[in-house]
């Protein structure tokens, strides 16, 4: 996979002290077999040493797959850690930095 996208989270166990780190990659869109539709690898590394859960986005073009792949990542990630009981911090914040409010964003920047 060629990564385009990366994203490292710290994962907070219940029973741990030191976080452990969760890493996200987005790999690059690529045509499907059929040569019509696009897809994505999302890849979630950890928190357990050796754990990796790969899953595909799909879109009708390049941009959709990756809209779709961003979307996701949040929903693969509580599937992640769901049964641990932890949470998952970005840079210290429970803000993982999926959700904006456009709005926000251009105030911000001018």
């Amino acid at each position: 996979m060629q990564v385009i996208a990366e994203r490292e989270f710290e994962f907070y166990s219940p029973r741990g002290k030191k976080p452990k780190k969760v890493t996200v990659r987005l790999g690059k869109p690529q045509l499907d077999d059929s040569g019509e539709n696009w897809r994505i690898s999302v890849e979630i590394e950890g928190p357990a040493p050796g754990q990796l859960f790969r899953k595909d986005a799909w879109g009708d073009d390049s941009m959709q797959a990756i809209v779709e792949a961003v979307w996701l990542v949040p929903v693969f990630l509580r599937a992640v850690i769901a049964d641990s009981g932890g949470r998952l911090a970005f840079r210290g914040s429970s803000d993982l930095g999926f959700y904006r409010d456009p709005h926000e964003f251009f105030r911000s920047s001018t």
